[in-house]
């Protein structure tokens, strides 16, 4: 069963399809013969008729809340319900739940990791490329090595602070277009060809590309630079 809107979406404003942020969704549908206005206008339609769809959703909902409001008043709260067995209950069996009851709170609190004081944290982060490169790299796809540069996953994390969470793109896979995070199909404006790297760069890009090649699709690499 679906999760309750928790958002009113008749407060929803349709986006500006036309602005750069979007250019990865209008290239998309421009590649299955649209014009840009065409892209945008399909863009925002698609928006319009999830928003209505959001909106009669919100509608129903509202009238189910209301009518378990309304209905509330003829039974008994189940609270009410429970302390009155509690009041009813014998005092034999009070005791005995007394009595399971520190039992139940050692169980519990085992169940805690001890802390460790001497436990160090690390002061540096360790470096993470952006969601588009680990995209290309799982799906095998030729991806720039200045993704996996300091200055890349600098960038990236940049990137990330400033992003929404809920801003969102259109990828193709095959014959499906899906919607999918826009910093995973949005390319960064500052990368290079991987001919315009220093040789500083090149070599540590090449070691990072071999670390998260072996976390996201299980080959064991050892880049070798001659």
């Amino acid at each position: 069963m679906a999760e309750r809107l928790t958002r009113d979406p008749n407060l929803d404003e349709c986006p500006d399809f036309s602005l750069e942020p979007f250019a990865p969704m209008r290239a998309l549908l421009r590649g299955t013969g649209l014009t840009k206005e065409d892209a945008v206008t399909s863009l925002k339609d698609a928006w319009t008729e999830h928003n209505r769809q959001l909106r009669e959703r919100w509608d129903r909902e509202a009238e189910d809340r209301q009518a378990g409001a309304d209905g509330a008043p003829q039974g008994e709260p189940a609270d009410g319900k429970q302390q009155q067995q509690q009041l009813e209950e014998p005092p034999a069996q009070q005791q005995e739940a007394d009595e399971e009851r520190p039992e139940k709170e050692k169980k519990t609190k085992s169940k805690l990791r001890a802390f460790d004081p001497d436990l160090s944290v690390a002061s540096v982060l360790a470096p993470r490329p952006s969601s588009y490169a680990l995209n290309k790299l799982a799906n095998f796809e030729y991806c720039e090595l200045w993704y996996f540069t300091q200055e890349g996953c600098e960038d990236a994390q940049r990137t990330h602070r400033t992003e929404a969470d809920d801003s969102f793109g259109m990828s193709k896979i095959g014959e499906l277009v899906t919607f999918r995070p826009v910093a995973s199909v949005q390319a960064s404006k500052r990368a290079l060809q991987d001919e315009s790297l220093t040789w500083e760069q090149f070599h540590y890009a090449l070691g990072l590309w071999g670390v998260f090649l072996n976390r996201r699709v299980g080959l064991r690499v050892s880049p070798r630079v001659d």
